[in-house]
C-alpha cells in the first residue's frame, strides 16, 4: 500500500491506469487516459499507465505481474479500448489484480445486447463504475438497476488544448472544418456532401478535414474524394494536439455530423467549443440539455449549408455561440474531472 498522508492533507494514492494503445493511428480513449493521468498528477495523485495490448491468457498473466510490481492502491480501467475489446480479459481484471477496481465505461449505448450482457462480470467485481453522461448512466441503470450504489457520472474533457483564437468574420473566404477520426461511419461522408452542396452554390468557403486515418481502410480517403476535383478542401492528417487546436482556432465553423447524433461524450465537439468555434451538428437522443444555446442542429448537408450561411452572415449570433461554447466546456475542465476521480478513488479504498 502506497498511501501517505500529512496532517490536514488528503492521502496520496497511487493509481494504475490500465489502457490499450493502438499500434497505429489514434484512439480517443487512450488519449483520454493520457489527459486524465496528467491532470491527476497535477492534484498530487501518483499514476502509472499500464499499456496492455495482449488480452490472451498469457497476456493476462503478464498484466497481473505488471500490477503486482506497480502495487497501486486502485486499478482504473477504461472499457472498451481499441485493443482487447473482443476479449473477456478486461472483465476479469478485478479478480486478477486483488485491488479496488474503478471502471470508466464509454459508449455503453452503442453496445449490442451480447456486449451489454457481458458486463455483468464488471458489475460484480468493480468497486465503482463511472459513465460519462447522464444519458449513458440512465441506460446503464435500466440494464443493471442493482448496480446503482456503484455508479457515478463523470464527464469527459477535451483531449485537444485551447489555442489563441484567430478566426474572425472580417471578410470571406471562411473556413469550415471537420475534426475527428477519419474512417467510415464517422460522418465524413456527410461533410463531403456539404462540400458538394456549398461548391454548387459557389459559397465563399474553404474546407478542412483534420484527423487521424485508420490503417484498416487505406483507400477510404481516395474513394471519398472522387469527384471533388477543384473543390477547396484541405486534408490535415495526423495532426498533433497542438496543431489540431490551431486548426480549430483558425476555423469559422465546425461541421460535425455525427451519425447517431450529438452527445456530451463527443470529444471533437468539446475540442471545437474549447477553441471558440461555433458548431453545426446533428440531433440525436443523447443531445445535451440547452444545445440550441451552444450549437446549431442540421439533419443533412443541405440544412447544414443553410445553417452555416446564416451563422456567417450574423456576427452577433456567431460571437454569442463562440462564447457560449467556451463557457459550456468549463464543466469539462480536466482539473475538475481529476478531482471527481480523486473522490471516487478515496471512496473505493475506504470501501
Amino acid at each position: 500500500m502506497t498511501v501517505t498522508q500529512t496532517a490536514g492533507s488528503r492521502p496520496t494514492r497511487k493509481v494504475g491506469l490500465v489502457t490499450g494503445s493502438p499500434d497505429v493511428g489514434r484512439c480517443g480513449i487512450h488519449d483520454y487516459v493520457l489527459a486524465l493521468a496528467q491532470s491527476l498528477r497535477g492534484t498530487g495523485t501518483a499514476c502509472e499507465i499500464i499499456d496492455q495490448r495482449d488480452w490472451s491468457l498469457t497476456g493476462l498473466n503478464r498484466l497481473r505481474h505488471k500490477v503486482r510490481l506497480s502495487d497501486p492502491d486502485i486499478v482504473h480501467i477504461q472499457y472498451p479500448m481499441i485493443v482487447g475489446w473482443r476479449s473477456l480479459g478486461p472483465h476479469l481484471l478485478g479478480w486478477l489484480s486483488r485491488k479496488p477496481l474503478v471502471l470508466t465505461l464509454h459508449e455503453f449505448t452503442s453496445f449490442d445486447r451480447l456486449r451489454q450482457a457481458s458486463l455483468r462480470a464488471f458489475v460484480h467485481n468493480a468497486t465503482t463504475i463511472c459513465l460519462t453522461t447522464d444519458y449513458e448512466t440512465a441506460h446503464f441503470l435500466r440494464a443493471f438497476p442493482g448496480a446503482a450504489a456503484k455508479v457515478r457520472t463523470i464527464p469527459i474533457g477535451s483531449n485537444i488544448p485551447r489555442a489563441d483564437r484567430t478566426a474572425h468574420l472580417d471578410a470571406p473566404p471562411y473556413t469550415v472544418t471537420y475534426f475527428g477520426q477519419i474512417k467510415p461511419g464517422k460522418g465524413i461522408e456527410q461533410f463531403i456532401d456539404l462540400i458538394r452542396v456549398a461548391s454548387a452554390k459557389q459559397r465563399p468557403w474553404t474546407f478542412r478535414i483534420a484527423g487521424a486515418p485508420v490503417g484498416w481502410a487505406p483507400h477510404y480517403i481516395e474513394d471519398l474524394t472522387k469527384g471533388l476535383s477543384g473543390c477547396p478542401v484541405e486534408w490535415i492528417l495526423n495532426p498533433s494536439d497542438a496543431d489540431a487546436a490551431r486548426v480549430l482556432a483558425d476555423s469559422h465553423v465546425a461541421y460535425l455530423p455525427y451519425p447517431d447524433g450529438i452527445s456530451e461524450r463527443r470529444g471533437s465537439f468539446l475540442a471545437a467549443l474549447c477553441n471558440g468555434v461555433p458548431v453545426v451538428t446533428t440531433d440525436g437522443p443523447a443531445r445535451p440539455q440547452g444545445i440550441d444555446a451552444i450549437a446549431r442542429l442540421a439533419p443533412d448537408a443541405e440544412s447544414a449549408d443553410a445553417a452555416i450561411a446564416a451563422l456567417l452572415q450574423d456576427r452577433d449570433t456567431w460571437e454569442r455561440l463562440s462564447f457560449a461554447g467556451q463557457r459550456y466546456v468549463a464543466k469539462h475542465d480536466w482539473s475538475r474531472i481529476a478531482e471527481q476521480y480523486r473522490a471516487v478513488y478515496d471512496a473505493a479504498v475506504a470501501r
